[in-house]
């Protein structure tokens, strides 16, 4: 007869009172404890990226303060500024070499990273 004991174990537990404290004790120390994990794991994220973080070789120093300048600025706009042409081209590529270096250079001012290499384009109509 286990049935009627666990039929018995069940009437008694739902007609106890809830204990909000308790309840509500339980809940606040599960979910801090959740968001200390999370604080450890970030926390030995951020020793592994101090650790094992290569410096880059080819890109100069100078080429990386403008991003780290436009990352720590507040602004919504971007910190670095971008070169006006001095001379504004009024045709199209002629031979699809210049088409490729003008993508390129369209990327990289736009991104900031300048050792990209175009594999292939597809034009769009």
């Amino acid at each position: 007869m286990p049935e009627s004991t666990v039929e018995n174990a069940l009437q008694t537990v739902a007609n106890q009172p809830v204990d909000w404290a308790r309840a509500v004790t339980i809940f606040i120390l599960g979910v801090g404890t959740v968001f200390a994990v999370l604080i450890i794991l970030w926390a030995i994220l951020a020793v592994m990226k101090v650790i094992f973080a290569r410096p880059a070789k080819d890109a100069p120093a100078a080429a990386s303060a403008p991003a780290q300048n436009s990352l720590n600025s507040n602004n919504k706009q971007s910190s670095r500024k971008m070169s006006t042409p001095k001379k504004i081209a009024k045709s199209a590529p002629q031979d699809e070499n210049e088409l490729v270096a003008l993508l390129n250079g369209a990327v990289a001012g736009y991104t900031g990273v300048t050792n990209l290499r175009v594999k292939s384009y597809k034009k769009v109509k």
